[in-house]
């Protein structure tokens, strides 16, 4: 029942964001700054993660979702933990707050549909363009739908594959 609470709480701010949100793509060789949402239960390679996000040449923030855990698992990435999610599994005021005046130009949710507090995560964040890697709560402008759904970096590579053949 909580979940179901949960997902249209999650609808009706992702409408009003939405109302807000200027949906342009921009070709690869002007993204500047890119927010990349990736949650703890996908099977994680860090370094190899590191590697493809440094050969972009972008500036990339890193937001990784662990809502059961009490310390960040990595000092170089944004990590949202038990203390950011409320009662319902998304993110509290203060982890909203925290994040809302963020700007970039890409999002991309590598996290699963069914991960609300990530969906939330990519809703509070200011994009032109928002990515995801599946249907979720149709909060995305592309939906990239990989053969390896548990391995952000199979994602990501697709997701870069695709925005670089996109020309506006």
């Amino acid at each position: 029942m909580f979940a179901f609470i949960a997902r249209k709480i999650l609808r009706s701010k992702i409408r009003r964001n939405d109302q807000k949100h200027q949906k342009k793509f921009l070709p690869w060789e002007q993204i500047e700054k890119i927010a990349l949402i990736v949650g703890s239960e996908s099977i994680l390679n860090k370094s190899e993660l590191d590697t493809l996000l440094n050969d972009t040449h972008k500036y990339i923030e890193v937001f990784f979702i662990e809502p059961k855990s009490k310390e960040p698992s990595y000092g170089d990435w944004q990590c949202f933990l038990k203390k950011d999610t409320n009662f319902l599994k998304l993110p509290n005021h203060a982890a909203e707050e925290h994040i809302k005046g963020k700007q970039f130009d890409v999002v991309i949710n590598t996290c699963p549909g069914n991960n609300l507090f990530a969906a939330g995560i990519a809703s509070f964040l200011t994009a032109s363009f928002k990515c995801a890697g599946s249907r979720g709560i149709h909060d995305a402008d592309l939906i990239i739908q990989s053969s390896d759904t548990k391995n952000p970096a199979t994602l990501l590579k697709d997701t870069f594959h695709y925005i670089k053949m996109i020309h506006v």
